[in-house]
């Protein structure tokens, strides 16, 4: 791997990464909305919240802000993980 330049503690990162990217951070994005709509659904929820004197709009603003901060706590935790990770042979 010397003559790509690519060392062992790089590489284990960028496959991290590509990991993180490509499957974990997708798939736990679709479970979370998942769970938000079996939270709306479960027990009437939907129609409590329509009920509330707030616009729908602002509903669907509070949803998506869940999923925002979901998605940003997310990338801090890799970045956080991928930086402990750095592997120094000497």
């Amino acid at each position: 791997m010397d003559d790509i330049g690519i060392s062992p503690e790089n590489n284990f990162m960028i496959q991290g990464f590509l990991g993180m990217a490509w499957f974990m951070f997708p798939a736990s994005m679709i479970v979370g909305t998942v769970l938000l709509n079996q939270t709306e659904r479960g027990n009437r929820g939907i129609v409590k919240m329509f009920s509330l004197p707030v616009s729908t709009a602002k509903l669907c603003l509070a949803k998506f802000v869940v999923l925002l901060s979901l998605a940003v706590f997310q990338i801090l935790m890799q970045r956080e993980f991928d930086g402990h990770l750095k592997l120094n042979p000497f």
